[in-house]
């Protein structure tokens, strides 16, 4: 019988990054990493939904609010009457209709909408014995069609396209699933890469990395010119030029601004510009990626929706994918996305970092390599070394590559005691 949702709890997850300038960029210089962290109780004893959506501070209690608002749609449903038309449910949830006038589809509704649907993902993966990569791995191509919500998405991407890339990538699919367990996914850093530290420890980190066998980085850009030509000087001095270099400007400029600024940071080499503006702006995407050429411009983190990156690809405003795994409404839109994705030929290299991101993404960047994109060409993920010790089933990285995890779930189940020192304002970390 399948497991009844029997309640829903949200959580406001803290963790004081901020007091090391661990995750400080151009548009945030002291971000406490942070999440609205929610659990889904069922009727079948031992068994959990866990799931969260990434904040970095103040406003994760308003996200927290928002997971209870829709609560009550989740609760009191069996799993079974979710999971076999998947697609629908995850409309009801987005297009909740009161819920939809403040926030349709963007915004913190959109949050807490991936919180509760991850945690679906999650309940669905440890019922089914499998990981959440796994568990989409195996689903036929006609049961992911049934997960994705194609409204508003038919001038770029039909059910038939979808079952069609599906269907024709499930030759070959059993031996890259063999060599994803052997080699693991090629991810990049960008621990070395925050503007708040100093040249002597940049030169540390990046030294350290390539010891510890990462191969790309990427550096944080758009706070001052020559401070940056500074940092992207000493992070090619220890990184040499054969390896990839990225760089990341938060949607700190301007569209001409991220044109002449990227101009003076040609020198560098750098593979792709990431969020050079307004995550909004598809014609400013457009306009910096035709004036910066060969340059690409990599954007997604804060995509709202799969509208957005619908009119990116359409407008050839973005060279490659960025999904976040919580900014939109969780796995079943970011399927859609990857899929369009293969359709416009563009590689998903997804954005991660954060609290939990990692541990997420991994599952949806496998997809996109099994199912989806079907190549390696060009794909990589981001990789940050912070916080995955408070996670019973952390990120295992080897030779700066993800390796798939075995335990059933979407690998975001915390440690109880981790949870109790950072929920805010009570937790220990924050007493203290």
């Amino acid at each position: 019988m399948s497991p009844v949702i029997t309640g829903v709890s949200v959580r406001d997850i803290r963790f004081p990054t901020s007091r090391g300038r661990i995750g400080s960029d151009a548009m945030h210089p002291d971000p406490d990493y942070s999440c609205a962290y929610v659990v889904l109780r069922t009727s079948t004893e031992g068994l959990e939904g866990h799931g969260l959506t990434f904040t970095i501070g103040r406003g994760t209690e308003v996200v927290a609010a928002a997971v209870r608002a829709l609560a009550h749609l989740f609760t009191g449903r069996t799993l079974a009457s979710i999971t076999e038309d998947f697609g629908i449910f995850w409309r009801s949830v987005a297009s909740e209709s009161q819920l939809r006038w403040i926030g349709p589809e963007k915004g913190v509704i959109h949050l807490a909408t991936a919180a509760l649907i991850n945690a679906v993902w999650d309940l669905w993966g440890k019922a089914a014995g499998k990981p959440v990569w796994k568990l989409l791995a195996d689903l036929r191509p006609e049961e992911v069609v049934r997960l994705i919500d194609f409204r508003y998405l038919s001038d770029a991407l039909t059910p038939e396209e979808a079952l069609d890339i599906l269907r024709r990538n499930e030759a070959g699919k059993a031996s890259r699933e063999a060599e994803l367990l052997e080699k693991g996914f090629p991810a990049y850093t960008t621990s070395a890469g925050w503007l708040g530290y100093s040249d002597d420890y940049l030169r540390q980190v990046c030294r350290d990395s390539i010891a510890e066998g990462w191969t790309h980085f990427k550096i944080k850009v758009g706070g001052d010119l020559e401070d940056d030509r500074r940092r992207c000087r000493v992070i090619r001095e220890e990184i040499g030029w054969e390896r990839p270099l990225m760089m990341d400007a938060n949607q700190r400029w301007d569209v001409a601004q991220a044109i002449e600024w990227m101009h003076a940071l040609a020198e560098f080499k750098p593979k792709w510009i990431e969020e050079p503006t307004s995550p909004d702006d598809v014609l400013g995407h457009a306009a910096v990626a035709r004036a910066i050429a060969p340059i690409g411009v990599a954007t997604g983190e804060q995509c709202q929706n799969r509208v957005i990156f619908k009119q990116l690809m359409q407008a050839g405003a973005v060279q490659y994918v960025q999904i976040d795994s919580c900014r939109m409404g969780g796995v079943n839109e970011i399927l859609a996305v990857i899929l369009m994705a293969a359709k416009f030929g563009l590689p998903v290299c997804p954005h991660a970092g954060g609290v939990g991101l990692c541990e997420y993404v991994q599952h949806l960047a496998f997809f996109d390599y099994l199912r989806a994109g079907a190549s390696p060409d060009d794909r990589v993920l981001e990789y940050v070394d912070h916080l995955h010790e408070h996670f019973e089933e952390p990120v295992v990285m080897r030779n700066g590559r993800y390796m798939p995890p075995a335990r059933p779930g979407y690998s975001i189940t915390m440690k109880p005691a981790s949870l109790d020192a950072h929920e805010f304002p009570g937790g220990s970390a924050w007493r203290e």
